[in-house]
């Protein structure tokens, strides 16, 4: 009995320090949880402040990088600023200074420009509050940005993972001309520093602003919510830092923390219930240990057989774990070598045999640097094992050699193998075959090599196009107008009319496709100059009217007559934008009308917004392709190419265009009612601040009239022209005009007849045989003497940008692309002889 009583006491003694232990383990394991949440909160209270500190000075530097104060600073300067200071600042979409009406005046972002805002969306707490250094963080915003987004409210319900923002605004200058600066907080970069500090995917965080709205959330829940409950959200609001262990909300941790600078507080979650999962499972495995160590002690203490059973029961369970350790390497979906510590293998499993084509028999004894491929040394291997033998890991990829003779490439982690002791017996080696993923790593390699040649080759080809297009359009379209100036019968002259539209038709393809191919390249700029909107108007109603009346379709021209006059912007890509939207709306319009209005209304002190429409009574566009018209070569279906004609390129580039002059442009149609395509564009009030050099106003109301050959002086003119037909249109334009001309066929020529004789002027082509224009232009340059310089025209069919800047550095003075007009030449004539 005696002995019963203390197995009893034994049994219950157990039983209590098993329950004191794993009692013990969970509130350890609580405090770790705990303070790892508190932690948490801290941390990331101090990244987030530190953050708001950084936009917080940076904005506060605006003031000081600007001479005059920023509400009267030029919109084009702060938005570089803005622009510049945005790129130190990762955490932040955009910054934008608004005005206290809520007028977006400059931002880094164009698209903001311009936007009216409700500053109470920003600002609901202090919008009164005067103190210039103080950040205010406003509510959630819906989008990417000011121009896309809207605030959130608490009665709102959406996605708890859309795109969202949270603005933040301090308020910088005096009382008398003050303005704010808007911050679009990136909630991504605080979640991705959260996910760089927790240690638990199944921790949360949220940021809170001390109202209660939630600003920032990794948890699946709407945005623009409460912070609840409200118990947890007074204790927050009250304390500067603390946590709840369940009390308030069930089955989940809370640890918050006060910003001791901003108004928000961060609160971090960790769901309870899988934090102590692992403490569950190792309760699990203490408890049922103790049970069977019991059960062993008992059964000892009963029976000495029970013993020799419990040790025969412990051999067998020793022997399954063997077993089951053996299994799990041979299961290992990755090849294993086991090796001794001077390298030799002494163990692999199935898979190394699989992978390699090797038995064990084959490897056994040897080393790993056997099945190499010739591409790593054996001081390499020596190393590597000197690592192991040091208690260091290594992982690397070799590229070893298959029994049958291929090559393969696997990825290996190598790491030492230690006994009870803590001495390093054996190196462990997996390794994976990666052989597939080597080639597709060189295969898309070699595919952005090609795609890279192919960018270099479509620019190349879009050059000489435009070269060998340019050279006979030149002969085409020059001698086409000399021969509309001769003697000729009604018929000839509609021929040659029907020729030279023709050409030019062609010519405007050609354009149209350079264009779009300098606006993919981002290198299309516009020019900033002052001139007549009322003129350019006139000019669009004076020249479709006529094309109107005789399709028997009404072109109608509204232009209000306060219209502000000039107007400082590009007029020639403005016009080329109506002139597209006019030609198309008469294309596709059989019966009806086509009108073209404008509106104006003034966005601050240096600009205006104008609005132009054009709307036909056409054949419509339906729903589905309303988007896609102002993709590149889509014109809607096929049947509408087929029908009307035209490239699909027009509509792209007048998108382009209108984004470059910082406005937006979009349509409303329905089919068989006709369409309406709407446009804006920022044009700058003359008088106020610019950056444009030219102060010319350009007027579109009557064409340029051109002096006569009596009006001008007699010029010595050197061509120098190779191509036969273009030499024929240069020396009769010139000499019609009175002007002595001489030729050379190429560059030679032109250097060895320019010291032979004095020239006024001298028209050059660029490709020639013996030597080019280029060339010659730099001999000239340097063969003259000090006070002589005769003006260099580069007259070429090489009609790109980078063809102009390569004349210029030459030497030459001017560019004049072919196709030669005759007025382009004769203003070039007079502007460099007088």
């Amino acid at each position: 009995m005696l002995a019963y009583v203390f197995l009893a006491l034994f049994v219950l003694s157990v039983i209590g320090a098993t329950g004191y232990s794993i009692s013990r383990d969970r509130a350890a394991l609580e405090d770790m949880h705990t303070q790892r949440a508190t932690g948490n909160a801290q941390v990331l209270e101090d990244q987030i402040s530190q953050t708001l500190q950084l936009i917080d000075n940076m904005i506060g530097t605006l003031p000081e990088t600007s001479d005059v104060p920023l509400s009267q600073s030029k919109p084009e300067e702060l938005h570089r600023l803005l622009s510049r200071l945005l790129h130190s600042q990762p955490a932040v979409r955009s910054l934008s200074i608004v005005t206290l009406q809520g007028n977006v005046r400059a931002s880094s972002n164009a698209a903001n420009i311009g936007k009216q805002l409700n500053l109470k969306d920003f600002l609901p707490l202090d919008t009164q509050n005067s103190d210039t250094r103080v950040l205010r963080i406003g509510r959630v915003w819906l989008g990417r940005d000011l121009s896309d987004g809207r605030p959130v409210t608490p009665q709102e319900m959406g996605e708890w993972d859309q795109i969202y923002f949270v603005p933040l605004a301090l308020r910088l200058g005096n009382m008398a001309d003050p303005v704010w600066v808007i911050a679009a907080l990136n909630p991504d970069y605080l979640i991705g520093r959260h996910s760089r500090y927790s240690q638990s995917a199944t921790d949360h965080f949220e940021l809170v602003r001390l109202d209660g709205s939630v600003l920032v959330t990794t948890q699946e829940e709407p945005l623009g919510k409460a912070f609840g409950p409200a118990p947890l959200l007074e204790l927050a609001q009250r304390d500067e830092f603390g946590i709840d262990q369940g009390r308030l909300v069930a089955n989940r941790l809370t640890a918050f923390r006060h910003s001791a600078r901003y108004p928000f507080f961060v609160a971090v979650h960790i769901n309870q219930a899988d934090a102590l999962s692992a403490w569950l499972q190792r309760a699990q495995i203490i408890a049922l240990g103790t049970l069977l160590a019991l059960t062993v002690v008992v059964a000892a203490t009963l029976a000495m057989m029970r013993r020799i059973q419990k040790n025969e029961l412990a051999k067998k369970e020793h022997r399954r774990t063997i077993h089951t350790l053996s299994q799990a390497i041979e299961q290992n979906p990755g090849a294993v070598l086991i090796t001794n510590t001077r390298g030799e293998i002494e163990y692999c499993n199935r898979f190394f045999t699989r992978m390699s084509g090797f038995k064990e028999s084959d490897v056994k004894g040897r080393s790993p640097h056997a099945l190499d491929a010739g591409k790593t040394s054996t001081r390499a291997y020596e190393e590597i094992v000197s690592e192991l033998n040091a208690g260091n890991r290594w992982s690397g990829e070799f590229l070893l050699r298959h029994r049958d003779g291929h090559e393969y490439t696997v990825f290996a982690v190598l790491a030492p193998l230690r006994d009870e002791l803590g001495v390093i017996t054996h190196h462990i080696n997996v390794s994976h075959d990666i052989s597939e993923q080597k080639l597709m790593q060189r295969a898309l390699e070699l595919e952005r090599d090609r795609a890279e040649a192919a960018t270099i080759a479509k620019s190349q080809f879009l050059a000489n196009m435009s070269h060998e297009i340019r050279t006979p359009m030149n002969g085409v379209i020059g001698l086409t107008e000399l021969t509309l100036e001769t003697d000729l019968d009604d018929n000839q002259r509609d021929y040659l009319n029907a020729v030279r539209n023709s050409a030019l038709s062609l010519m405007d393809l050609l354009n149209d496709v350079l264009d779009f191919s300098k606006i993919e390249a981002g290198k299309l700029d516009t020019e900033s100059v002052d001139f007549s909107l009322k003129s350019m108007m006139n000019e669009c109603r004076t020249f479709f009217s006529a094309r109107a009346q005789k399709k028997g379709v009404h072109f109608e021209c509204e232009v209000p007559t306060d219209l502000p006059e000039p107007f400082r912007g590009d007029p020639n890509r403005l016009r080329q934008v109506l002139n597209n939207l006019c030609d198309n709306a008469l294309k596709f319009t059989s019966d009806g009308s086509v009108r073209l209005a404008v509106h104006c209304q003034a966005l601050d002190d240096a600009h205006y917004e104008v609005r132009f429409s054009v709307v036909d009574t056409g054949i419509g566009i339906s729903d589905g392709q309303k988007q896609a018209v102002f993709e590149a070569f889509n014109q809607g279906d096929a049947s509408t190419t087929r029908q009307y004609g035209g490239t699909g390129l027009g509509l792209a580039i007048c998108a382009r265009l209108v984004e470059l002059m910082g406005g937006r442009i979009w349509l409303d149609s329905s089919p068989g009612q006709g369409t309406s395509f709407f446009f804006t564009v920022r044009l700058g009030k003359v008088g106020g601040p610019s950056n444009a050099q030219t102060t010319l106003v350009v007027s579109f109301e009557q064409d340029a009239v051109l002096p006569t050959a009596s009006e001008t002086k007699v010029l010595k003119v050197l061509v120098v022209e190779d191509n036969k037909v273009n030499q024929l249109l240069a020396l009769t334009l010139l000499k019609r005009w009175g002007h002595s001309v001489e030729l050379a066929e190429n560059g030679l020529q032109a250097v060895e007849k320019l010291t032979q004789f004095n020239w006024d002027i001298v028209l050059m082509d660029l490709q020639m045989p013996i030597m080019g224009g280029l060339d010659a232009a730099r001999q000239i340059r340097a063969s003259e003497t000090k006070g002589r310089h005769v003006p260099i025209i580069a007259v070429t069919a090489n009609a790109m940008e980078a063809d102009r800047s390569a004349c210029l550095e030459a030497g030459m003075d001017d560019f004049l692309p072919k196709p030669l007009r005759a007025d382009a030449l004769q203003a070039l004539l007079t502007k460099y002889c007088g």
